[in-house]
């Protein structure tokens, strides 16, 4: 989930370079312009490039190459300094990266919600201190206050705290991986890699966030270009081959370009491919003459693109959200061509100004730059704290708009309960051994107080066992969540071994797993069937299962759900008088229409089927919130607030189907 972008690209030409003897390729910034628009292309119409995300892998392979390349041979010539490598790094990654921290604090002071310039300020602290990566890893980790991509105009700025990490220490460790002997290096040099490679792709399942944002579980890809650097892989020779391998390399771009999407298990093994394509097409660029460079990408077009794709990679991220922020015409006609011209646009003013004339400064500009730099960082992070403690400067905004936008953080009840081990989950209701069990995602939370009450009325109690993106489904696989099958084997299990129960109630966010590219699979590789036909088969199989161990079983079915964080577009809609939110009953029935179908025939069978949507949606409109308090914290989950405007109706309704199994001490006798 969104994955956000590639690394920014590494040193550009010789000629600019005066220190490198490294002779300048046309087809390397061809293939930083493949890479940079893989992903812009991806941020503005991710249908058509599904999978251009990994334009960041290619990008940290090309940086591993290049400036690998220029430190050893500088440390081989007896030329390298620390002090002259990182005032370069400076020069090369500061002043563009400045210009666009500057920009989107400037814009984004006019127009972000309180909440969202709070989250910007401290991700451009975090920019300057080379620092992204680790932010936004920790606000991933909280599922329910979890980052919104389409919110966060630095998010992007992680690949570059990556990177820089990475050089914090790589020059010490290339210094001393050259003093070894010739039959160590090689092997120290492969063992890395494929030990971090191997951590990436044994914990991504598991710790997606990790993987993803992290140094140690991306140093692989940077360590596949350095490898290249020194010679690693002996070169090829014949132009042919060069020409095969080119284009294979080429070949496996795209086709992880094209066949990658979000529900990809990203990044790890699946890296493989666009990592090791770009190998290839440096790796082929090797064995000739800049000559003999591809047509493709050595066209001027091309090579232009790559000379700018660090600036077209720093500035298309926030023009991206902040004109989809405002909902602006330009972000929604012409399928992003404005938005693209605007990036490149600005990419070129950037590159022609900012970048060209600091990379190599003239005498005394250098110890200008830095001072610079520093009185711009000091600047952005002395506002940091006046920012936090104020929640966002929310002065700018009436307090109805800053009273709309605080509802997005909630104190959520039962949230100590979210994702706890099988056995230590929660109980709801009185204080009697539990004969009910509660069962799904993050949705199944909404309805713990509603179920709460019920219970404690009915003199029972339940067990509660919610799981982040894991449907109440068994025997199937999930892309968002690989281990949702062991949760759910493990609630088979419990029911299996508890006599004692008697009702089992079924809730999730139905809407993304009943979708024709969701991420639910089922069957045999021979046999497989994915997306909604998966689901649908998953939790019908699922309540036969629950059916034949005599267990009453009832659905929860879905609030609306929408595009967008409904607090936040509540809010703007009050400060920009602009409707931004579809609102109506029948925008909410397509959205949940292969659901529908799907749990019709359970209906039919009896089984209970509760309907939120219905109480929420009573006419053709549906309430998004009540007393000027929105009901909702985020796009589709309920707030406190939302569930207890709720209450009445469903904890009503759970007193019926619970009425229609009796706790065991009442049930009849078996015959």
């Amino acid at each position: 989930m969104t994955h956000a972008s590639p690394a920014r690209p590494g040193v550009r030409r010789t000629a600019t370079v005066a220190h490198s003897t490294t002779a300048y390729r046309a087809d390397i910034d061809g293939l930083r312009a493949v890479a940079v628009l893989a992903v812009v292309v991806h941020h503005l119409q991710p249908e058509l490039v599904p999978g251009g995300f990994i334009g960041v892998d290619v990008f940290f392979v090309i940086s591993g190459f290049l400036i690998t390349k220029i430190l050893a041979q500088e440390m081989a010539q007896g030329r390298f300094s620390f002090a002259s490598f990182y005032a370069r790094r400076a020069r090369r990654i500061l002043p563009a990266l400045f210009a666009v921290v500057l920009a989107t604090l400037a814009v984004g002071w006019l127009v972000l919600l309180p909440s969202d310039y709070e989250d910007t300020l401290r991700a451009a602290a975090a920019a300057v201190l080379s620092g992204s990566n680790l932010l936004f890893w920790q606000e991933r980790s909280n599922y329910f206050g979890a980052l919104e991509e389409r919110h966060s105009p630095l998010l992007h700025t992680w690949s570059l705290g990556v990177e820089e990490q990475f050089y914090l220490v790589f020059p010490l460790l290339l210094l001393a991986w050259l003093r070894l002997s010739g039959r160590w290096r090689m092997g120290l040099l492969a063992g890395a890699a494929a030990a971090s490679l191997a951590l990436a792709g044994v914990l991504v399942s598991r710790y997606p966030n990790e993987v993803f944002y992290l140094l140690p579980f991306r140093a692989w890809e940077l360590l596949a270009g350095a490898a290249l650097a020194v010679g690693a892989v002996p070169t090829v020779a014949s132009p042919r081959a060069r020409t095969a391998l080119r284009l294979g390399g080429v070949a496996a771009i795209a086709c992880s370009a094209m066949t990658y999407s979000d529900a990809t298990v990203f990044p790890g093994f699946s890296a493989l491919l666009p990592v090791l394509g770009a190998a290839a097409v440096i790796h082929a660029g090797s064995g000739g003459s800049a000559l003999q460079s591809p047509v493709l990408l050595a066209s001027r077009p091309m090579v232009y693109i790559g000379l700018v794709s660090y600036s077209l990679y720093l500035w298309h991220w926030p023009v991206i959200v902040l004109a989809h922020y405002l909902e602006l015409p330009v972000a929604r006609a012409g399928h992003g061509v404005a938005l693209l011209a605007l990036c490149f646009v600005l990419a070129s003013l950037s590159y022609q100004f900012i970048e060209r004339p600091l990379r190599a400064p003239r005498p005394g500009q250098g110890r200008r730059l830095l001072g610079s730099a520093a009185a711009l960082a000091g600047l952005v992070i002395g506002t940091l704290p006046a920012g936090i403690a104020s929640h966002g400067f929310p002065g700018r905004f009436d307090p109805q708009v800053v009273r709309l936008d605080q509802a997005r953080d909630v104190s959520r009840p039962f949230l100590h309960c979210f994702e706890r081990p099988l056995e230590a989950s929660c109980r709801l209701g009185a204080k009697v051994p539990p004969d009910t069990l509660l069962w799904g995602d993050s949705h199944a939370l909404l309805w713990a107080p509603a179920m709460e009450a019920a219970l404690a009325r009915a003199g029972r109690s339940a067990l509660l066992v919610s799981t982040a993106a894991c449907p109440p489904m068994v025997d199937m696989r999930n892309r968002i969540n690989p281990r949702c099958p062991q949760v759910n084997t493990a609630v088979q299990q419990l029911l299996e071994q508890q006599p004692a129960m008697r009702t089992v109630v079924m809730a999730g966010f139905w809407s993304t797993y009943f979708r024709a590219e969701g991420p639910i699979e089922r069957g045999s590789p021979a046999q497989e069937v994915e997306g909604a036909e998966a689901a649908r088969r998953s939790l019908q199989a699922t309540v036969r299962w629950l059916q034949q161990q005599d267990l009453q079983v009832a659905l929860i079915g879905p609030v609306p759900a929408y595009s967008r964080n409904v607090p936040a577009a509540l809010a703007l809609e009050h400060h920009t008088g602009r409707s931004l939110l579809d609102r109506s009953r029948q925008a909410q029935d397509e959205r949940h229409q292969l659901y529908r179908a799907a749990v019709e025939p359970l209906r039919t069978r009896g089984v209970p089927v509760l309907e939120p949507m219905a109480w929420m949606c009573p006419g053709p409109q549906c309430r998004l919130e009540a007393g000027g308090v929105p009901l909702y914290e985020d796009a589709n989950h309920l707030s406190p607030a939302g569930a207890q405007f709720l209450l009445p109706q469903m904890a009503a309704a759970m007193d019926r189907v619970l009425e229609q199994t009796p706790p065991p001490d009442e049930a009849a006798p078996a015959n």
